[in-house]
């Protein structure tokens, strides 16, 4: 006699073909013998309905699992993914706990690569949401400061799932590094630098055997900078990765155009060359420096790209040059902090009235406190709006009864 059961929980009950089958639970079954109530569906053994029941973050089961990943694609599944590092999502008590773990580590850990690149693609969705709905935070309300920090923050946290999933299963394909510079440039651009410190290294390393697998230009530039922003003024820890970077990915000829621009780019900040820096630091000198790099036309530095056959993953180039962007505009505002003690000291007006000197002041200004925006977020500032935005920080004030006039305040 087979053996069938209501889906749901509950037993069935009955013990001969003639009497009328039910399910007592929740639930309908699903096909049964002539005169059932509902549908019923065969079962197999008390391990298996135990491990379908048992397993948590996934819907409840209308069959049996398979070891096919392609039947696990749900979005609750991929919303309550176990991450490798802890043990959410193994159920601790019950008979079965061992199939519970075993069927979970081989079908639905984030160390199987399939289920990576599905866990890939339910981040996406999450990723586009993030930048299409936070694209200017000029002007938002605390409030809306506080979502976007939030959602900014629950992207974050899926990418470091994934990368935790791709470094202990060893995964070292275009696959890897693709997740690698896409979460550096999400860190970048939700100013989470402690994301970005821990990205960086496995950017860095690469094996002899795969070679073409390379970095990209972007991330290159984009690891670089991050250590002339986070330990600015200091540049000792820019040099020191700066060494540790190989010649093959990054040439010290004077012929390459991104070691170039990195050398004039520390030498004008510590020389305090702010007129040097504002050319420098351009978004048309920059985007010049990006094209000139030795590259296939991709934006990777290497130009084999064969990847033995295998498929290509490669991170969104737009993405990569605004992170870049990002960094210089946080580099120009440091540096303004600098620049703006250094001419508090020498002078004690200055003019920015609608006459010859005070446009030639106010231009002057403007570029030496770097004030025009490399980024589509930020906005163009003049001179005299930021001496206005300065005077509740005891920057400046205005000079009485006369216009456009301006007194330094000195440091005290």
């Amino acid at each position: 006699m087979p053996d069938w059961r209501g889906r749901g929980r509950g037993r069935v009950y009955g013990s001969s073909t003639d009497q009328p089958w039910r399910g007592q639970g929740r639930g309908r079954a699903q096909s049964g013998p002539s005169g059932s109530r509902g549908a019923t569906s065969p079962l197999s053994t008390p391990s298996e309905r135990t491990v379908l029941r048992s397993v948590r973050g996934m819907p409840q089961t209308r069959g049996l699992l398979t070891a096919d990943p392609d039947a696990l694609a749900s979005q609750r599944r991929m919303n309550l993914m176990a991450s490798v590092s802890r043990s959410s999502g193994l159920e601790k008590d019950g008979d079965d706990h061992g199939v519970v773990i075993e069927l979970q580590l081989r079908i639905c850990s984030l160390k199987h690569h399939s289920t990576q690149e599905e866990y890939r693609k339910f981040i996406q969705e999450k990723e586009d949401h993030a930048l299409r709905t936070f694209q200017n935070s000029s002007s938002e309300t605390e409030k809306e400061r506080k979502t976007r920090i939030e959602t900014q923050e629950n992207v974050l946290i899926l990418f470091r799932k994934l990368r935790e999933g791709v470094a202990s299963s060893n995964r070292d394909d275009s696959f890897a590094y693709e997740v690698y510079e896409t979460s550096l440039y999400l860190s970048v651009l939700f100013d989470s630098p402690k994301q970005t410190i821990s990205i960086i290294p496995h950017l860095s390393s690469r094996t002899p055997d795969l070679r073409p697998i390379c970095q990209s230009v972007y991330s290159l530039l984009g690891s670089i900078l991050h250590y002339l922003v986070v330990y600015y003024p200091s540049q000792g820890q820019y040099f020191q990765y700066l060494q540790s970077i190989p010649s093959s990915t990054l040439s010290r000829s004077p012929q390459s155009e991104p070691h170039t621009w990195l050398s004039a780019l520390s030498r004008s900040l510590r020389a305090r060359n702010y007129a040097k820096l504002s050319l420098l630091t351009s978004k048309a000198t920059i985007l010049d420096v990006i094209q000139k790099a030795p590259s296939n036309g991709t934006g990777l530095i290497q130009p084999d790209q064969s990847n033995h056959g295998l498929p290509h993953h490669q991170a969104d180039s737009k993405l990569g040059q605004d992170a870049v962007l990002h960094l210089l505009q946080a580099l120009r505002q440091k540096s303004a902090v600098t620049t703006w003690s250094v001419l508090r000291s020498a002078y004690r007006e200055i003019s920015t009235a609608d006459t010859a000197e005070g446009k030639s002041t106010s231009k002057w200004l403007q570029k030496s406190l770097l004030l025009e925006a490399v980024t589509s977020k930020a906005q163009d500032e003049k001179a005299e709006s930021w001496l206005l935005s300065k005077i509740d920080l005891g920057y400046v004030r205005k000079k009485e009864d006369v216009e456009g006039r301006w007194i330094v305040c000195k440091a005290r």
